[in-house]
């Protein structure tokens, strides 16, 4: 898979708009959405989106005696 450059001005936007989108949806959650699956799943996606731009935790070896 491709990294992501999280310094780039394309990704800022995009991380700006998710960021909006999702407490737009957290927002429409708590009012009480018709569709509450529908949303729960938009914002998982975006939660998604947003975890690519994430660095991988390190492994870390076990010794092996």
């Amino acid at each position: 898979m491709a990294s992501i450059d999280t310094r780039s001005d394309t990704w800022r936007q995009i991380e700006q708009w998710a960021v909006d989108e999702r407490q737009m949806l957290v927002d429409q959650l708590i009012a009480g959405s018709a569709n509450d699956d529908r949303v729960r799943g938009r914002i998982d996606q975006i939660d998604e989106l947003l975890g690519q731009a994430r660095e991988p935790s390190p492994t870390i070896t076990s010794p092996t005696y």
